[in-house]
Formats: structure tokens, C-alpha cells, sequence
């Protein structure tokens, strides 16, 4: 055996796969998830980076620039006040990364305190608040959602708290 076989066979003789091994088998089993997960790692990088990529401000207006079409300047164009599509889709990433990771942190957490509590304390305990936690998933998540923004208003810590309140009790169930 030559020292190329050898070292190829070093992670089958010690059972053990490489990274670029799985990444390729998760490829071929999961297309779509693969493709999914590719979107959220872009997404993720250009909101890290969005300083550095691109030199416009999402807020300016610039009106001698209004309503151009894609260019090599503005790649998604501007709009009715002269702002560049694509650095405002990159600061709202941010935004929708953000709130999108913090309600599914918080809901799945408080949902899992909740879940344990009642499974721990048990029988009535656990019957009485597993019917309450039933009333909550009744309700349409999108009805939920919107009762509780029409009711509070619609600033970024009221539609974390009505985006956030229906995961919890999937998560507590």
C-alpha cells in the first residue's frame, strides 16, 4: 500500500468520517434543506459584513437618484426616494435575523421551563395546566399574533412578544 492509500483509509480504520464527507451526504439526502441552509449562511454574512459591502445608507435619500432601474451602482435599484434596494434587503436582514433568533430562543426556553414544571409537579398540576397550554394552541397562530399587535402596538418588543407567545406552548406540550 502506498502512503496516498494509507492516509484515505486512516478515517475508515478509525471510524470516522470527515466534515466535507457529511456535508457532501447531507447534500445528497437533504437537496432543499442543503439549499435552505446555504440561503441562511449567505444571509447571515452579509448582515455580519453589510458595512463592508455595500457604501449606501439604507435612511439617506438621495432624490436626483430616484427610481433607477438595476445598474451596476444600484443592483436592485432605488426606490421613490433615491435609497438602494439592495442595502435596505441587507439591513433588514439584520433586523428579521434578529428578531427570528431571539423569539425562537426565548419561546423554545420558556416553552421547555414550562413543559418540565408541569411534567415534575404532575397529576392535577400537570392536567390543569396542560388544558390551559390547550386553550393557547386553539387559537390560530396568525389571529394570536395579530390580536396581539392590535392590542399593544406595533413596536419591535410587542411583535417579538406576539411572534414569540405561540411557539410556547408547542414547546411546553
Amino acid at each position: 500500500m502506498s502512503a496516498v492509500e494509507i492516509s484515505n483509509d486512516e478515517g475508515d480504520i478509525l471510524g470516522r468520517e470527515s466534515v466535507w464527507t457529511k456535508v457532501r451526504d447531507l447534500v445528497r439526502k437533504q437537496p432543499l434543506g442543503a439549499v435552505g441552509a446555504l440561503i441562511v449562511v449567505i444571509m447571515v454574512l452579509l448582515a455580519v459584513f453589510v458595512e463592508t459591502i455595500t457604501v449606501y445608507d439604507p435612511t439617506e435619500n438621495n432624490f436626483k437618484d430616484m427610481l433607477l432601474a438595476p445598474n451596476f451602482s444600484y443592483w436592485l435599484g432605488t426606490d421613490q426616494f433615491g435609497r438602494d434596494g439592495l442595502t435596505r434587503i441587507i439591513y433588514g436582514a439584520r433586523t428579521a435575523l434578529f428578531v427570528g433568533m431571539v423569539c425562537a430562543f426565548v419561546g423554545a426556553t420558556t416553552g421547555l421551563i414550562l413543559g418540565v414544571t408541569s411534567a415534575y409537579f404532575g397529576g392535577t398540576f400537570d392536567l390543569l395546566f396542560m388544558r390551559i397550554i390547550d386553550v393557547f394552541m386553539a387559537f390560530p397562530v396568525i389571529i394570536m399574533a395579530l390580536a396581539i399587535v392590535s392590542i399593544f402596538g406595533s413596536s419591535l418588543p410587542y411583535l417579538m412578544f406576539a411572534i414569540t407567545l405561540p411557539i410556547i406552548p408547542d414547546c411546553a406540550r
